[in-house]
């Protein structure tokens, strides 16, 4: 295991009385040049990561060695930074929950994170029908840990807002919500909803509050970050890949599943497209079908099954840092309750 920018070496140690000459191989394939008895690495980069093995020949024949693997490491990985999702309360005592895992292997200590659900603020991006007073309160399980209605101003918040890139708030006496925490348990939630019975566009978000340049390899990580919500006739949830290297992500659409855990009004068919910052479509699933692949994902991320004949629906991709949406709605116009979910993928 090498850390990224360091130097590294393979070498080739050989018992022959006849000249030999050198070949390695990275993955399977020929590196050109490397026909020294030493492959040699001046920087380590993320891309050199993998497996090589070196061939050794003279005038009697061949021999390829075992492979050796080449891991690098980053103090700036790839990760999940950000979720969003700009919605309706649609109708008076309606709620809906954003859901978040903390950890990652090797990680440990408290996650600081920046929570909010923004309403009056929309006003200035144009956005009609603003909640006009929206609560937040954060759940570790099922015991409350912490709540907010009217962030108040402070210094303290308007600071940390400031540190993750969120947009200002219209005032310090904006009746927008918004509360800083720092996270030492695994799975938490954040239930959303109106002070009162009010209705309108709300956009809640979760920040990840590391510094970027305190990052280590042992900081804990948002592997897991969902919406649950009633679809309407659509919803878009945005996310965000911080760090230096790409992410492999797991994308899933829960609707039918859902059932089983006593959730009503769920949709029967979601349906999901993947975006990038640029509005392009990069990947997109109805029914996820059963697949080897996606059934590894969900095992590798500690994801609940999913049917193999469910018309839920899910995607992998490997995401460079940037910002992604995801676009979920029913086949055909249906509608009902789901499940957003994007998981980091190891």
């Amino acid at each position: 295991m090498t850390a990224a920018g360091s130097a590294a070496s393979f070498t080739a140690i050989t018992v022959s009385s006849l000249p030999v000459s050198y070949q390695w191989r990275k993955d399977g394939a020929v590196i050109s040049g490397a026909t020294n008895s030493t492959l040699n690495f001046s920087s380590v980069q993320t891309g050199d990561a993998g497996s090589y093995t070196v061939t050794v020949s003279n005038a009697v024949g061949s021999t390829v060695s075992n492979p050796a693997t080449l891991t690098v490491t980053t103090s700036n990985p790839g990760r999940l930074i950000n979720l969003s999702v700009l919605t309706d309360i649609a109708t008076a005592g309606e709620d809906f929950t954003l859901g978040y895992v903390v950890g990652g292997g090797g990680t440990g200590g408290a996650k600081p994170l920046v929570i909010r659900a923004a309403g009056p603020s929309l006003v200035a991006f144009g956005v009609a029908g603003p909640l006009d007073d929206p609560k937040v309160e954060l759940f570790a399980g099922s015991t409350k840990t912490a709540e907010n209605d009217n962030w108040g101003g402070s210094a303290q918040l308007a600071a940390a807002l400031s540190a993750v890139g969120a947009f200002a708030f219209s005032g310090a006496t904006s009746r927008d919500a918004a509360l800083t925490a720092n996270i030492t348990t695994r799975d938490n939630s954040v239930k959303v909803s109106a002070a009162g019975n009010g209705t309108g566009k709300v956009i809640a978000e979760i920040y990840d509050a590391t510094p970027a340049a305190s990052f280590t390899t042992t900081t804990p990580r948002l592997i897991n970050v969902s919406v649950r919500k009633h679809l309407g006739s659509g919803l878009t949830v945005g996310f965000v890949v911080g760090g230096a290297t790409p992410a492999r992500v797991l994308v899933r659409a829960v609707g039918p599943t859902l059932a089983s855990f006593g959730v009503p009004g769920v949709v029967a068919d979601p349906q999901l497209a993947l975006f990038n910052a640029s509005s392009v479509k990069i990947g997109e699933n109805n029914d996820w079908l059963g697949t080897s692949e996606l059934t590894a994902a969900f095992a590798a991320v500690g994801a609940f099954a999913l049917p193999a004949t469910s018309k839920d629906a899910a995607l992998v991709a490997s995401l460079a840092p940037g910002n992604y949406s995801v676009q979920v709605s029913g086949v055909n116009g249906t509608t009902g309750v789901a499940l957003v979910e994007v998981y980091e993928v190891p």
